[in-house]
């Protein structure tokens, strides 16, 4: 019964701009500038925290600290499924 509980409790929703049908945000992406382009896509759209940023090719989360990105991949602190 507890799983189905976990299951069909909503999930946190990453926030990312709008997109484009079939590019996703590929066509937002600068080239030149990518470092202070993602921080001004984090300032306009997120909480500062994170950023989701969809591509054809699959989706991208933008951590917005050095610190935050290291928790993220602290492995020991996520169960694995």
């Amino acid at each position: 019964m507890e799983a189905s509980v976990l299951a069909t409790a909503p999930q946190p929703v990453i926030p990312c701009p709008p997109r484009w049908p079939y590019l996703g945000n590929l066509p937002q992406l600068s080239a030149h500038n990518p470092t202070q382009h993602f921080m001004g896509l984090m300032d306009k759209y997120s909480d500062g925290a994170l950023l989701q940023i969809h591509t054809p090719f699959g989706n991208v989360i933008v951590a917005a600290t050095y610190e935050f990105a290291r928790e993220l991949c602290d492995e020991p602190a996520f169960k694995k499924t």
